[in-house]
């Protein structure tokens, strides 16, 4: 009898670590959404650029105020950032870092302010649309903080306008000294010097300019902007490193030097290097505001952050959230057939927010006009179908509940 119990002890404890590597080995996404009113206004309205200040008073402004234009907000749409983004972290792992290590926060922040309004684009709502909310990337900076971290970098590589630009535009450099003095120190790097050229999977080229610095983080967290994309389809956590993190110094303005006919290989290429230099990633989207990327239409609100380590998933439930079918976008796709992560519906956890209720039946598809452009998403970035929705649009239910 007592030979039995322990065999039946030892089969249980074989089910349970069975059970445990099952569930341990999905990706969990997490998706935090905003339903607080007051907070919705603090998390996506209180953003203004004060271009009150033209481009031919900027020299006199600054000489006069020590000041620049760049984008100002409130200290309590800070804590809110804060409570939101730390919610979204925690509940997708918390973050990797042990005390006295170093991390690197990467915004997306694609162009400075100054091209955006040459543009015609340099509106709150295209400013806040188009690229990663900086008050995302300080509240990290703030939990690495929190966690005695040695070193914190907040660093960016924009495809147009420099980086330093970028800091000034986007308010990282207004708000350096209040942080510090709250015994938040970060430092701010330009993430296109000091590069190496670095072998990938030879997808598309034999070699990117990867910054150094990569190889010296101990955690490295992209947060990336939630928008359709005229190359890619969708431009979301694996785009972000790969279009983002190879240096400008050598491939120029707007990443051109990039061979963009290849988009998908490239991301896929660079996300490979990354994930061997430095494993140990977290992956945010600042889904507050949505919408698509060039042409620019009017972004929204959503009130959404989500947050991963694995941008396969993030993006494939990014994708799904966006109601287009994950299946059809290429980079997700070709960075799964690599091993960069999953994008399976049945390996992926989502936590927090469900994907059906997160999930925007609406959400704009790519102006027809721009996919009559050479550089269609079809053909640079291996999109199959652009109009498959997710979520059927007359029974609400999912066309492909496993993609």
């Amino acid at each position: 009898m007592k030979r039995f119990f322990v065999v039946l002890m030892a089969l249980s404890m074989v089910f349970l670590f069975t059970s445990a590597t099952m569930a341990g080995g999905k990706s969990v996404v997490s998706i935090v959404k905003c339903t607080d009113k007051a907070d919705l206004k603090l998390l996506a309205n209180d953003f203004h650029f004060n271009d009150d200040v033209s481009h031919n008073q900027t020299n006199e402004y600054h000489e006069r105020t020590g000041d620049y234009p760049h984008v100002v907000w409130s200290e309590a749409s800070e804590e809110v950032w804060y409570k939101y983004v730390k919610d979204a972290v925690n509940k997708a792992g918390g973050l990797k870092l042990k005390k006295g290590e170093t991390i690197l926060i990467k915004p997306n922040y694609v162009l400075s302010a100054y091209p955006m309004i040459w543009m015609g684009f340099g509106d709150d709502n295209s400013l806040q649309g188009a690229f990663a909310d900086t008050r995302a990337a300080l509240a990290v900076a703030r939990m690495a903080a929190e966690q005695g971290a040695g070193r914190i970098i907040i660093a960016e590589c924009p495809a147009l306008g420099d980086s330093w630009a970028t800091y000034r535009n986007y308010g990282l450099e207004w708000v350096q000294k209040r942080y510090a003095a709250k015994g938040i120190k970060y430092e701010l790097l330009d993430f296109c010097d000091n590069w190496e050229m670095m072998p990938g999977l030879g997808l598309a080229s034999s070699k990117y300019p990867i910054p150094k610095i990569l190889k010296e983080v101990d955690l490295f967290v992209p947060i990336a902007a939630f928008k359709t994309h005229e190359y890619a389809g969708v431009t979301l956590a694996l785009k972000n490193i790969g279009i983002g993190v190879p240096s400008a110094r050598v491939i120029g303005m707007c990443k051109f030097g990039l061979p963009h006919q290849d988009v998908a290989e490239v991301i896929v290429d660079v996300n490979w290097i990354t994930q061997k230099i430095c494993p140990n990633q977290l992956h945010i989207i600042d889904a507050v505001y949505a919408g698509t990327w060039v042409p620019v239409a009017p972004y929204f609100a959503s009130g959404m952050i989500m947050a991963s380590t694995d941008a396969v998933a993030l993006d494939a439930i990014g994708t799904a959230v966006m109601n287009h079918n994950p299946r059809n976008i290429g980079t997700t796709r070709m960075a799964a057939a690599k091993g960069l992560g999953k994008m399976e519906y049945d390996e992926i956890e989502v936590v927090g927010v469900s994907l059906e209720d997160a999930i925007m039946q609406d959400f704009p598809r790519h102006p027809y006009k721009a996919r009559m452009w050479p550089w269609t998403p079809n053909r640079y970035g291996k999109v199959s179908n652009w109009d498959q929705k997710y979520r059927d649009e007359l029974y609400g239910v999912p066309n492909y509940p496993r993609w």
